[in-house]
């Protein structure tokens, strides 16, 4: 989906494997675009997606903190070595620097992560100095989910998770190999992720051939992808980079009976992410046709290009393996990133490491208000990107953008009808068939329509198929403050007015929205 959110891009230095899941909550901010680069030799991860509804405007103050190599961003995600100042984990909240530097003053809330440094064009290369004082929290991972909704989900700010969030995680002992050298990181067990999930078919990206707006991309198997991550005796800039993105690696791996329940199920989603409108349904255990909990995996230098994450939604993104760098930008300065600054529909910058500003004469402005953070294995980074008004509007943009590049087809569309029906429109009169061809083309671009949206909404406020503790849900009045608005608006729409399927689904909202605000 087209949409000018925050953005954000990654990437790695080292190897890298995470974890990835998209949760869709209500909270509200205008999503964050990211770029992500992989720092180290290999990265693991898991990435979810998720959408929230408050509704606050981004703190005006933003923070430079932790960045690492990885892929939590999407198409708007802007992310992505290292000598980089690391957290005492000892407690107290004070800062030590790997070798160098002073100790930094203890904030007064919560501990601060900074970044120190100026990236050349070589990711290997860094030339320490005290760049600017923005930061990002760094949180335990047992933070009550009633904190985490007042000082993270409701203000829309990014963090960075300890381990602790994720203890226990099957994928730390089995996708894991000690480094040996307690100084070193651990590495990514990449024959025991041939041998166990080899077969499974991903897509990965070539990070080192564009193609149009994203990377060259082609399906294959886990199997062959890591035979790619091995060294080569081909010249580095001859020989494609393969990134494994997008891997649905939970669904994948619950249709194989044959494997044990380690491998099958290689983490649980944390208490403070249970409220997960997008993967509402999978989280339920209901097999369904799609998710959007991720696996990541990649060697040092892939990254994913500017970017905002899936419908706009926010993310959670877990390292498992090696270090991922990213770089965020705030909905507010993201015209900076386009050709033409007034033209939500105008070209936005594809690598933010090497910018034409011929082309993007205002790249210097987004760039001293980047957020870079560094992501250390067993952390967790979370992303605000958006929350469901937001995601509302972003569906809207997503059907004018589609309408306007096909407005010649509405022409013809509607000259037909008025010459069979003698110039009378009939109950399938032309805007029917003009309104579904324009939602067959959205959920064609997008992934989904106006069915799926408002069907989201209806599983994720149903009282008889939610099942997460309400301690781990925002408040009723709350839900009901964010949906209310929205079907009040799209009952003035087109789609309302002449298409009855839509019309039902969203109708079917309403009746549940009614029944837990008890009318």
């Amino acid at each position: 989906m087209a949409i000018p959110r925050a953005i954000n891009m990654h990437g790695f230095p080292y190897s890298l494997l995470s974890i990835s899941a998209i949760l869709t909550f209500l909270y509200h901010w205008r999503g964050m675009l990211q770029v992500t680069i992989d720092v180290g030799s290999a990265i693991l991860g898991i990435i979810v997606k998720i959408v929230d509804n408050h509704s606050r405007s981004p703190p005006s103050n933003r923070s430079l903190g932790k960045s690492s190599g990885g892929d939590l961003v999407n198409p708007t995600n802007l992310l992505y070595p290292s000598i980089r100042p690391s957290l005492d984990s000892s407690g107290g909240g004070q800062f030590h620097f790997n070798a160098f530097g002073p100790a930094v003053e203890k904030y007064p809330s919560a501990p601060v992560r900074f970044s120190w440094w100026e990236p050349t064009r070589d990711l290997q290369v860094y030339r320490i100095y005290c760049k600017m004082s923005r930061h990002i929290d760094v949180v335990q991972g047992d933070i009550p989910y009633s904190e985490f909704l007042g000082s993270y989900l409701i203000p829309n700010k990014p963090c960075i998770l300890t381990q602790s969030l994720t203890e226990g995680w099957p994928c730390y002992l089995s996708w894991t190999h000690p480094s040996g050298d307690v100084s070193s990181e651990s590495r990514p067990a990449w024959q025991y992720f041939a041998q166990i999930y080899g077969r499974q078919e991903v897509t990965v990206a070539d990070c080192r051939t564009r193609d149009f707006s994203d990377q060259k991309r082609l399906n294959t198997t886990v199997a062959e992808a890591i035979h790619h991550f091995q060294p080569s005796t081909d010249s580095d800039q001859e020989r494609p980079l393969y990134y494994i993105k997008d891997w649905h690696i939970v669904r994948q791996s619950g249709r194989d009976k044959t494997m044990n329940l380690r491998d099958r199920e290689p983490y649980f989603t944390p208490s403070i992410f249970l409220d997960d409108w997008l993967n509402g349904e999978s989280l339920r255990g209901k097999a369904t046709a799609d998710d959007f909990m991720f696996c990541y995996a990649g060697v040092a230098g892939t990254f994913t290009p500017l970017h905002a994450d899936v419908y706009s939604s926010y993310s959670w993104s877990t390292n498992i393996v090696g270090r991922k760098l990213w770089r965020l930008f705030s909905p507010s300065i993201t015209h900076c990133l386009r050709k033409d600054p007034e033209n939500r529909r105008s070209e936005r910058i594809f690598d933010v490491r090497s910018v034409d500003l011929a082309c993007f004469p205002q790249w210097s402005q987004a760039e001293r208000q980047m957020i870079i953070v560094e992501q250390f294995p067993g952390e967790t980074i979370f992303i605000p990107s958006v929350n469901l008004p937001s995601m509302y509007e972003a569906m809207r943009n997503e059907v004018e953008d589609v309408s306007w590049a096909i407005s010649d087809v509405k022409l013809v569309i509607r000259d037909s009808h008025a010459r069979d029906a003698v110039g009378k429109h009939t109950a399938e009169g032309w805007e029917v068939e003009w309104l579904r061809q324009v939602d067959k083309l959205v959920r064609m671009d997008s992934g989904w329509g106006w069915i799926h949206f408002f069907e989201m909404i209806a599983n994720s406020i149903d009282v008889d198929l939610v099942h997460t503790p309400v301690h781990l849900r925002p408040p009723t009045a709350f839900v009901v403050s964010r949906v209310g608005p929205i079907l009040e608006d799209f009952r003035t729409r087109e789609e309302y007015l002449y298409l009855p399927e839509v019309r039902i689904v969203a109708d079917h909202v309403q009746s549940l929205l009614s029944r837990i605000r008890g009318d």
